[in-house]
């Protein structure tokens, strides 16, 4: 298990460091890696990123996803383990779930508040 957190570690550093200096995407765009989730044979990695601004996430995504040979080239020649993992990426829903819910709890306390007055 430990071993794994590392190599995920690993992984997440690494993408995150070939995205933001290997990957020409416009300036105005900013890329996060989230989450890495490597199988246990090392064969497939699943790669969470997230997009700002928003309405550039399915475009970004599609960019990131046509240089992932690229990704995964400049990954294998930095990565210290026996097997490059092909990398999946995907948008991680949970930060827009997690927006999603901090509006709908402010919108219930302005409606409490104003319930109060």
């Amino acid at each position: 298990m430990e071993r794994m957190r590392k190599v995920n570690a690993q992984i997440h550093r690494l993408v995150s460091e070939i995205i933001a200096r290997e990957i020409e995407l416009p300036l105005d765009v900013f890329v996060t890696v989230t989450k890495v989730e490597t199988d246990r044979d090392l064969r497939n990695a699943k790669i969470l990123v997230t997009v700002l601004p928003d309405n550039r996430r399915v475009s970004t995504i599609h960019q990131i996803e046509r240089c992932r040979g690229l990704i995964q080239k400049i990954l294998g020649s930095r990565l210290q383990i026996k097997f490059t993992p092909h990398l999946h990426f995907q948008f991680d829903e949970s930060q827009i779930k997690a927006h999603h819910l901090y509006d709908v709890i402010d919108r219930l306390k302005h409606k409490d508040e104003n319930e109060k007055k």
